[in-house]
């Protein structure tokens, strides 16, 4: 297993709440491409988790190939392809249910790649999902964000389309090595996402 510490001296009684919700709905989630959820406790400071040991993420395979757990992970194009339709079959789970999960944080990072067989062929699993809820209604990482969130509007913009413009970056990521308008500062990046400019 794997034990994940959040660690937080000003834990408040609402965001220990939000956190029980989120553990509520990650013990109630059962799909080969998502991670494992057993246990967690929640005596503050410390909240743990304890889930399925992974043997690396995406991240890693994509830009640290040589080193860690990534080392030796298959790449191949069927690898690739692959690896999308798992990340659609669980997002396709997450949003079929009811009530409806969203990710709010899809990326490499939140994409690991399970221990199988010594090619890694243990099949991707996400994780971190609806966790970002409790960061508050920007929550999310810039470059993987649609443009309704990057154009300020919070609240009910965050719907099922923002996870599935995640989706489309990170297999962009999969297929380029790169995210979009890498390198591009915080105002540069939102707008050319919200002018609906193509990398180069």
């Amino acid at each position: 297993v794997a034990v994940l510490t959040l660690f937080d001296p000003n834990v408040t009684p609402k965001l220990r709440q939000e956190f029980m919700d989120e553990l509520l709905t990650m013990s109630g989630l059962c799909h080969p491409n998502i991670v494992r959820f057993y246990g967690a406790s929640t005596r503050p400071p410390r909240l743990l988790f304890v889930m399925e040991l992974c043997r690396c993420s995406l991240f890693d395979v994509l830009y640290k190939p040589n080193e860690g757990g990534a080392r030796g992970v298959s790449w191949t194009a069927t690898d690739r392809a692959r690896t999308c339709l798992e990340i659609a079959s669980a997002m396709d789970y997450l949003h079929t249910r009811t009530p409806c999960v969203m990710h709010r944080d899809l990326k490499s990072p939140n994409v690991l790649i399970a221990c199988g067989d010594d090619d890694g062929g243990g099949g991707v699993r996400l994780c971190d999902f609806g966790l970002a809820r409790a960061r508050g209604p920007g929550a999310g990482t810039p470059h993987y964000q649609a443009p309704e969130l990057l154009r300020g509007r919070n609240g009910d913009s965050f719907t099922k389309a923002v996870d599935v413009y995640a989706f489309a970056i990170v297999m962009y990521e999969i297929y380029a090595r790169g995210i979009p308008f890498m390198g591009c500062s915080m105002d540069e990046l939102r707008l050319r996402v919200c002018r609906g400019d193509r990398p180069d």
